[in-house]
C-alpha cells in the first residue's frame, strides 16, 4: 500500500522513517517529521511497511520501504 492511499485518512503529526544503510549506528533513518499535510509529494508514492502509534501517543510512526 502506498502512503498516498492512506494520507487522506491521517490527521496531525507523522514521523516517516526507513531502514538505515548497513553499518550505520542506528537501524533507522528519519526522513520526515511534521504535519501530514506537509508530506512531500515524492514520499507519497512510497510503499508503507509498518504503521503504528508513537510511544508517546502524539503522532503516527510510518516505516516506508527503502528505495
Amino acid at each position: 500500500m502506498k502512503l498516498k492511499e492512506v494520507s487522506q485518512l491521517v490527521v496531525g503529526e507523522v514521523s516517516l522513517y526507513e531502514e538505515a544503510e548497513k553499518g550505520s549506528e542506528c537501524n533507522f533513518r528519519d526522513i520526515f517529521a511534521g504535519d501530514c499535510g506537509d508530506i512531500p509529494e515524492e514520499m507519497l508514492e512510497r510503499e508503507i511497511v509498518i504503521m503504528s502509534a508513537s510511544t508517546n501517543g502524539r503522532m503516527l510512526d510510518i516505516k516506508l520501504k527503502k528505495q
